[in-house]
């Protein structure tokens, strides 16, 4: 670690270590929560293909922890990703809650179709198998074992795509519908909120790198 990037994470591990903060990925968001911002120190620092040393100083210097008492905008963000947090949670929740019985009932079925035309008439066969040499089971077993357990498969697949998928993909279709609203509505409110922060992050951090889309976008 050369000195500026080690100057850069004495700074970071001097301060709150949680709350929210700046730039914690490349990419954004502009601020996001962290309960220990040291692991995501500790995931720049580690030198993977994605993360190389070339980028650690411009990763680090872009990460500060924002106090709610000098932004408001950071305690209101807070709030309203509190909120759609919880919304999300009921609605998956409840998502959750309608598959389980399906997923319950169609894998009890399964289980049913593999006990009753799989291994009860496979086993004979298997155990015929251990008693004979392999040519044998090669040439007599195998070509019996395969069409019983084909045929398994065929009437698996079929219930599931009768009554499990169709029913589970309608539930999952419209669970991811109305998370997207509340995601929407939620950047809606988020955003001149976001806008306020990077105003301040801009005067915060010097030569800030962000240019909308990557803190990479603006060199030193």
């Amino acid at each position: 670690m050369d000195e500026r990037t080690q100057a850069e994470y004495d700074r970071i591990a001097a301060g709150p270590h949680s709350g929210e903060f700046s730039f914690l990925h490349h990419e954004g968001p502009v601020v996001e929560h962290s309960v220990n911002v040291m692991e995501r120190v500790a995931d720049v620092l580690c030198e993977r293909p994605d993360k190389p040393a070339s980028q650690q100083h411009d990763r680090l210097r872009h990460i500060y922890w924002l106090d709610p008492v000098k932004i408001p905008a950071i305690a209101q963000v807070k709030l309203l990703r509190d909120a759609y947090e919880a919304q999300v949670k009921l609605l998956r929740d409840a998502y959750e809650a309608q598959v389980k019985p399906l997923r319950d009932a169609y894998e009890a079925q399964v289980k049913l179709l593999r006990d009753a035309c799989g291994e009860a008439q496979v086993k004979p066969l298997w155990d015929a198998y251990e008693a004979q040499v392999k040519l044998l089971w090669d040439a007599c077993g195998e070509a019996q074992v395969k069409p019983l357990r084909d045929a398994c498969e065929a009437q698996v697949k079929l219930l599931w795509d009768a009554c499990g998928e169709a029913q589970v993909k309608l539930l999952r279709d419209a669970y991811e519908a109305q998370v997207k609203l509340l995601r929407d509505a939620y950047e809606a409110q988020v955003k001149p909120l976001r806008d306020e922060i990077l105003v301040y992050l801009r005067s915060l951090i010097p030569n800030c790198g962000w240019d909308g889309k990557t803190i990479f976008g603006k060199k030193e």
